[in-house]
């Protein structure tokens, strides 16, 4: 048992609470504790401490036995000292940790024999807590002494050592299926795995309600005030927004059209389809903007990432990059194989439309045409081979100087045997003469 010697009558409340924690840690350290068979038992200003430690921290203990003293300062003060109160804010504020009535409900997880004595009045203390208790659907065990004061009953003092037993022998419940812990401090924010650390957001906002609810409603008014003028505003500029997209869209169709026939596109359409809805708006105004193709004449328009093959959709892409690339792109454009399935002056042309991007930003492309590699300002060799020591497969990029890339050039002319015929062709794509 341990009997810590108290701070003068304040039933180890604030600092006198800190010295029984301190004590108790103490003791662990020296000898060997069973936490789920602790209680906190006190009698007088002891039972004062043991609602204190019972209320705040009900994960410790199996069970708490309080027995008279107080439980709440301003009924305490009227009944027992017969004062008249008079309480600044500041108290009042503090009451709220010092008094436990306020805090009972996390009673749910330390069962509680109360006892007083039948004329004790001090009996006023389990009585309050009885009443604060049955609330939040708690019922107390309050043992009543007969026709006793200021002392524990004899029999009373049995029926609490039986009841105390038999919680002693079931232990701590250290693992509730249902949690509850009522807080209005981070002093005491916990309870099992339960820590609350967000009480300041939580009073922030309730302010911020208080102050909603206070004012009379003069702050919804305002705010609704505030939301349609936004609402007009938004609306002006969206639908102005709406008329400078129809316009540009007509210009930027007019410019894709002209690069598709170079482009084996000659029989394909372009369009800007825009969807206007005032009902329905965005961050980016009221209009849904959607490129839409038509690879095939007597086809219907249909959204371009949804009908256009590989190399169509690539050569749609690159018309749209070529007549974009002044009004801004991204610094690197990654193109693959965008001149699958066609040659002669369709590849060159795609060649072309590739150099004249990377005039103002940086384009990788993976061909095999060689009027497309002929175009490059940087031409790499990509090739496969197996590594002899791993038996794995290699890939190998390689920077080709003029004289191998000629060959190179020439190579994808010809084929595996490369002639002066076809080197004397690479000689005039490289100088881009055709």
């Amino acid at each position: 048992v341990l009997h810590p010697y108290g701070r003068y009558c304040n039933a180890f409340k604030f600092a006198g609470e800190i010295d029984v924690l301190e004590a108790l840690d103490s003791v662990k350290k020296r000898y060997r504790v069973d936490d789920d068979r602790t209680s906190v038992r006190g009698f007088s200003m002891g039972g004062a401490a043991a609602w204190q430690f019972a209320v705040h921290y009900a994960d410790r203990w199996f069970a708490a036995n309080p027995g008279a003293g107080f439980s709440e300062t301003p009924d305490f003060l009227k009944v027992f000292q017969q004062e008249k109160l008079a309480p600044t804010w500041w108290e009042k504020r503090l009451w709220q940790m010092y008094d436990c009535p306020g805090w009972c409900a996390n009673l749910r997880h330390c069962p509680t024999i109360a006892y007083s004595g039948e004329l004790d009045s001090q009996k006023q203390a389990a009585d309050v807590m009885q009443k604060a208790l049955a609330a939040v659907d708690i019922d107390l065990v309050h043992i009543i002494g007969p026709q006793t004061k200021h002392a524990i009953h004899p029999q009373s003092k049995v029926e609490i050592e039986e009841r105390m037993t038999s919680l002693a022998r079931v232990g701590r419940d250290w693992q509730p299926l249902d949690l509850v812990l009522h807080t209005c401090t981070l002093r005491y924010n916990r309870m099992h795995w339960l820590t609350v650390d967000g009480l300041a957001d939580v009073r922030s906002r309730l302010e911020h309600d208080l102050q909603m609810l206070a004012d009379g409603g003069q702050r919804l008014v305002a705010l609704e005030a505030a939301f349609k003028a936004a609402q007009e505003r938004f609306d002006t500029a969206a639908e102005k927004l709406s008329g400078k997209r129809m316009k540009a869209a007509k210009s930027l169709d007019k410019a894709v059209m002209a690069e598709l026939p170079p482009l084996k596109l000659e029989r394909a359409r372009f369009a800007t389809r825009i969807d206007t809805d005032a009902g329905k708006p965005g961050s980016h105004g009221i209009d849904k903007i959607e490129f839409v193709v038509s690879a095939n004449p007597g086809t219907e328009l249909s959204p371009l990432m949804k009908v256009a093959s590989g190399g169509e959709l690539a050569r749609f892409m690159l018309a749209l990059k070529v007549v974009l690339a002044a009004k801004g792109s991204a610094p690197t454009l990654i193109f693959d194989e965008i001149d699958t399935g066609v040659g002669g002056a369709v590849a060159d042309a795609i060649g072309a439309r590739l150099a004249r991007l990377a005039s103002g930003l940086q384009v990788l492309a993976v061909t095999h045409s060689p009027q497309v590699a002929a175009r490059a300002g940087q031409h790499l060799l990509i090739s496969k081979m197996e590594e002899v020591s791993s038996k794995r497969m290699a890939t190998r990029v390689q920077p080709l100087s003029d004289k191998s890339r000629r060959e190179e050039v020439a190579r994808m002319l010809s084929g595996a045997k490369v002639t002066d015929q076809a080197r004397a062709q690479a000689d005039q794509l490289l100088r881009g003469t055709g």
